[in-house]
């Protein structure tokens, strides 16, 4: 169960500083003060509550704001701070093929979460972890989903997610030693050739991506509310 894997988690000898994430699936109201009591003691750095984010829609930016903001009310009430809040929370973004729209989204996802704070009147305002996993291994054609890696990843990296995951191009039940590492080398390149990691927002100022991302953001906002 789910305690019990944080608990083996929690044996590491570096549990302290273990930097990592999971997904516990869906966690009932009565245990998710246990659990977030459990890692604040023993798991300080590991982000148990991970929301998933199926595609760049409106729709799933807005019911994933919704799923944040009742475990807010919830641990809020228990006495919980939402900067600790924040520090557990994990958000996984699954990149498809509209390149523009990929990597708006995230960007509007960072507005949703500051208007959300600014909603709970918190003094300082804090990004949760975002993660990008590719959904570049759903075409046969392998080269092409070779190159459909490179651009979801490029979408997630200017989106501006902390953590990227890029599929092999064969899936992963069929991934071999040359497909895993042609999908590790694309982040290696956006790292090391277009020096993505060495800026804070690489759309800002581009007309188009701001205006896209103020829109998603603003649709998303209005449905948000509405739920």
């Amino acid at each position: 169960n789910a305690k019990g894997f944080l608990q083996t988690i929690a044996q590491l000898s570096n549990s302290q500083s273990l930097n990592g994430s999971c997904d516990l699936g869906t966690i009932s109201s009565d245990l998710l003060g246990d659990y977030f009591d459990f890692c604040l003691a023993k798991l300080p750095k590991f982000r148990f509550l991970s929301i998933l984010i199926a595609d760049s829609s409106t729709k799933s930016l807005s019911v994933a704001l919704l799923k944040a903001s009742q475990w807010i009310d919830i641990l809020a009430e228990q006495g919980k701070s939402i900067e600790q809040i924040t520090s557990f929370l994990r958000f996984e973004f699954n990149i498809g093929e509209h390149y523009f729209v990929e990597l708006s989204s995230i960007r509007a996802f960072k507005r949703l979460w500051l208007a959300l704070l600014e909603a709970y009147n918190v003094p300082t305002a804090t990004l949760p972890f975002l993660h990008a996993t590719t959904l570049s291994d759903q075409q046969e054609n392998q080269y092409w989903n070779m190159i459909t890696a490179t651009t979801q990843a490029l979408a997630a990296a200017i989106g501006g997610v902390d953590s990227i995951y890029v599929r092999p191009c064969n899936s992963l039940d069929k991934a071999d030693v040359f497909t895993r590492r042609i999908a590790r080398n694309v982040q290696h390149l956006l790292q090391s050739e277009s020096y993505l990691n060495r800026v804070i927002d690489p759309a800002s100022g581009a007309y188009y991506i701001e205006n896209l991302t103020l829109a998603l953001a603003e649709k998303a906002w209005q449905q948000f509310c509405k739920l």
